[in-house]
């Protein structure tokens, strides 16, 4: 079924074919034929066109805006609920729980004061001789102070940890980068002081 459509303000504009779906107008589709109407009637000579023009582009780009926009809070959303696992995992004492949160590579790295860790594995064996128990592990909390994204599938984060430990807290800084494998985010690469 179409839908004749030839006036959108007061002044007519060349009429166009609009496709309906059911009761319903296609959103996209209509877009497109709109769009379509207004770029390609170059036979029309009408003082709302160049206007029309203007409000098109200006609507397609808040609505490519929303949607990118989208796309981030998604992604930022999935990496605190992974935030959030780990310091869960960690703080039940579960170390390889808490390592699911990291690309499970050999080119998975891990820089700390002594240097640098490559390796899940080694990674993990490093966590265990650290913090062999519950009790010297603590109870962790993170505190986010920055995240950008370094490429569509890509995010660097910086922020604070810390640990409460019975024999004192133990606190610092890190920079993690996040990236996006198998529609998963992972950290592939930590540096923690």
């Amino acid at each position: 079924m179409k839908a004749k459509i030839s006036r959108i303000c007061d002044n007519p504009l060349p009429a166009t074919n609009l496709p309906m779906t059911g009761s319903s107008l296609s959103i996209k589709t209509s877009i497109h034929h709109f769009g379509k109407a207004l770029y390609n009637s170059k036979t029309v000579n009408h003082p709302n066109i160049t206007v029309m023009k203007k409000y098109y582009l200006l609507f397609i780009t808040l609505l490519s805006v929303a949607f990118s926009s989208f796309g981030q809070n998604k992604d930022v959303a999935m990496i605190a609920s992974e935030l959030d696992r780990q310091t869960q995992a960690w703080n039940e004492g579960n170390l390889e729980s808490f390592m699911e949160g990291y690309w499970h590579s050999e080119q998975l790295k891990f820089i700390g004061k002594n240097g640098v860790t490559m390796g899940w594995n080694n990674i993990l064996e490093r966590y265990k001789k650290a913090y062999p128990d519950q009790k010297a592990m603590g109870e962790l909390k993170f505190d986010i102070l920055h995240q950008e994204y370094v490429g569509k599938k890509a995010i660097f984060m910086i922020g604070k940890y810390h640990l409460s430990l019975e024999g004192g807290n133990k606190e610092g800084y890190f920079s993690v980068i996040w990236k996006k494998i198998k529609g998963k985010w992972l950290i592939v690469a930590d540096h923690s002081s």
